[in-house]
């Protein structure tokens, strides 16, 4: 959806930019992870941490930054985590834009 007032894009911006001001330099490095599509066991792997690690790690984020952003908190809590087919074999840090920018 594009967003056609632009007072309604800014706002949301700022918004996003608490969030991200809100997160460690961990969670945001599993965000961007989670948005490369990789699931918690893959970034567990990766970062050589148990997936439940992960999990509670984010849990536990989502939970402090909805109260540090009240305007974010149905965004922080009602993410998603998707439901697919099972991840190919290529190795995941060969797909997205993290894995070029960061391997080049």
């Amino acid at each position: 959806m594009v967003e056609t007032d632009p007072l309604e894009r800014l706002i949301r911006q700022e918004t996003f930019a608490e969030l991200v001001a809100a997160m460690t330099d961990e969670e945001i490095l599993i965000a961007a992870l989670r948005l490369e599509g990789l699931n918690d066991t893959q970034i567990g792997w990766l970062l050589s941490v148990d997936r439940k690690d992960i999990a509670q790690c984010m849990g536990a984020a989502q939970e402090r930054i909805a109260e540090q952003v009240p305007d974010a908190r149905d965004w922080v809590l009602g993410r998603q985590v998707p439901r697919g087919p099972r991840p190919s074999r290529v190795r995941p840090l060969q797909r997205g834009w993290v894995c070029r920018w960061f391997w080049g």
